[in-house]
């Protein structure tokens, strides 16, 4: 698969990775559309030192697209499902986490198991505490440009 990644002071790369492969609870989905955060400027134009301290870290984290592969217990989705993807998994027990804010949890992690990931070909979802992943239906009259747009905000 390809992915973008900053390379620092305001350049970017295309670079081949290997195509993700489920696991238990996890899902692949094929991208069709990603925004990018105000805090991917800050990546965008870092320096040079910062971008490989990331090591080739794949950017971004506002998804939308089609459920691609399943892992073993994945029962919420379907093949062929359009989903957005809320990208952040909380630690659960916070009290950010335990009032529904696993955006502001000290102890989560991106939805990819890392802080950013999407803009690429294929993206493999981690579990959620509940052991599924954080891809949410989306539904069929809306574009995957707009579902892009709204999966920051979907988990809020």
């Amino acid at each position: 698969m390809r992915g973008i990644v900053y390379v620092g002071e305001g350049e970017v790369e295309v670079r081949k990775f290997p195509e993700p492969q489920p696991g238990p609870g996890q899902v692949v989905i094929e991208m069709e559309a990603a925004g990018l955060c105000g805090s991917d400027l800050h990546k965008y134009h870092s320096s040079r030192e910062w971008a490989q301290q990331r090591k080739g870290m794949i950017s971004g984290h506002e998804p939308a697209g089609v459920v691609a592969d399943l892992g073993r217990n994945v029962d919420h989705l379907a093949l062929g499902d359009r989903v957005c993807v809320y990208h952040r998994i909380g630690c659960g027990h916070c009290m950010s986490c335990r009032s529904g804010n696993a955006a502001f949890c000290d102890g989560g992690s991106g939805a990819s198991g890392s802080n950013s990931w999407i803009v690429c070909t294929w993206v493999l979802l981690a579990r959620d505490r509940s052991g599924q992943s954080t891809a949410i239906l989306t539904p069929v009259p809306v574009h995957n440009k707009a579902g892009a747009s709204r999966s920051p905000v979907v988990g809020t």
